[in-house]
């Protein structure tokens, strides 16, 4: 599949979320999730459609597919359905990715490091490996350890808690930020028709995402520090089939309008989008990698941009962390090479069709002989819901348990064959190109091998 990245600049307060439980309150997410892009979408697509034909179930009603402008773009014939992304607040040259739900930061100074700002984070860092060491550490010995894992703040000893935002982008090599929109409200009240007059008890807040949004990023004027804002931009992905990404193109930069109350004057927007430049050969390296997992010795990769990369520079950290424990007279980590799951939006999983939160190798689709060929070690995973609207039924869709965005799942992988091991990067390669579980189509499912963010094991 070839990819899209998408940039959504707004003109306009967003609202883009669910009713606050027990309240008048509608709250907006901190983003745009890849359900609320795709329904944007199909308005647009649909905009002069009589009310007849919207109601009209696509594409299974269809009259024509080949002419109709839905089904072009969202139900090609003989191609698979595009796949929208989570769209979070950026800056317009990086690509926002979720936090990884192991990521640690300081509980009194939260957020990524700005030396420059005396009262700014302390950093944020990663704690899967050294998490998953002190694990098997815990589990394997038959002996008190010498040594506990404890993470803390290295600037200030305080402890350390999830940070508290959930995305971040990289500004350039060395820093890391985190913006976010903006939050504004707007208090209404329901009209009735009757009196022409604020009805009794119909008061209600709307919670939005405004035009402006914080950086995070420091810029200095005349020696006073300021915090850069921007016009409120967000970015995000679609994958569409080979030979689809012209259509896709046009009919993304046709939106004028996503989110909730658009006849409140609410989402307007400018939209672009550009084709993002497939990698090659996606297994390239795998030879050298396979001979480093062979002889358990892992060399700094050329760019970690790479499945392979990531793979390879991942091991060599982990490596790392396993002679530290083994100078202590501990051994951790037996399985010959690892690899993580992360989730870069909610996914929808079910085992033997029960709804579960664990990933299995079976339900990967990581088996050799009917046997697996990795085996589960760690998962850092929370629960959330995940239900919309469906304006083609105009009824609510049913809620369905999720495991959250951010969740990570690490594997083992014990000692094998070159051909396993080629088979099994490739099914890696399959998984981050095609998601797991159910809604793939509408944002969920999306994930990365060995994200990037676990490679930052000292604060950024």
């Amino acid at each position: 599949m070839a990819q899209l990245s998408v940039k959504i600049e707004l003109a306009a307060p967003l609202l883009a979320g669910t009713w606050k439980p027990n309240t008048n309150v509608l709250e907006t997410l901190g983003y745009l999730p890849g359900a609320a892009l795709r329904g944007a979408l199909v308005d647009a697509l649909t905009s002069d459609w009589t009310p007849e034909r919207k109601k009209a179930p696509h594409p299974e009603q269809c009259p024509d597919r080949k002419t109709c402008s839905l089904c072009r773009v969202l139900f090609p014939l003989e191609a698979a359905e595009p796949r929208f992304g989570d769209c979070y607040p950026a800056l317009a040259d990086d690509e926002p990715q979720a936090l990884p739900a192991t990521a640690r930061t300081c509980k009194r100074y939260p957020g990524f490091l700005r030396p420059e700002d005396p009262e700014g984070g302390h950093g944020i860092f990663d704690a899967l490996i050294r998490q998953a060491a002190f694990e098997s550490a815990v589990n394997d010995s038959d002996r008190p350890l010498p040594y506990l894992y404890e993470p803390h703040c290295q600037v200030c000893g305080e402890g350390v808690d999830a940070p508290p935002v959930a995305h971040y982008a990289r500004f350039d090599e060395n820093t890391f930020y985190s913006a976010s929109a903006v939050e504004q409200r707007l208090s209404r009240t329901a009209i009735n028709r009757a009196r022409w007059a604020a009805q009794d008890e119909q008061l209600y807040t709307l919670s939005l995402l405004s035009e402006k949004m914080s950086t995070g990023l420091i810029s200095k004027h005349g020696g006073r520090i300021e915090y850069v804002q921007s016009v409120t931009i967000l970015k995000g992905t679609v994958r569409v089939a080979d030979g689809r990404e012209e259509t896709m193109k046009v009919a993304l930069q046709s939106m004028r309008w996503v989110g909730a109350g658009r006849s409140r004057g609410l989402g307007e927007c400018n939209v672009t989008a550009k084709v993002v430049p497939e990698v090659n050969n996606r297994l390239e390296g795998l030879g050298d990698f396979a001979a480093q997992a062979e002889a358990n010795k892992f060399e700094r990769p050329e760019t970690t941009n790479t499945l392979i990369g990531r793979l390879q520079e991942f091991n060599r950290l982990l490596q790392s962390e396993r002679a530290f424990w083994m100078q202590l007279g501990v051994p951790v980590l037996p399985g010959q090479w690892y690899f993580s799951v992360d989730l870069l939006a909610d996914a929808i999983l079910r085992d033997n069709g029960a709804p579960t939160l664990q990933l299995t190798p079976e339900m990967i689709g990581i088996t050799g002989d009917g046997k697996p060929l990795v085996k589960h070690t760690l998962s850092a995973v929370n629960r959330t819901y995940r239900s919309g609207w469906s304006g083609a039924k105009g009824l609510p869709r049913p809620v369905k348990l999720a495991a959250a965005r951010g969740g990570v799942y690490l594997f083992a992988v014990e000692a094998g064959d070159a051909t396993t091991m080629r088979k099994l990067v490739e099914r890696l390669a399959e998984l981050e190109a095609e998601g797991i579980g159910e809604e793939r189509e509408r944002g969920c499912g999306r994930l990365i091998i060995c994200a990037p963010f676990h490679l930052e094991v000292e604060p950024r």
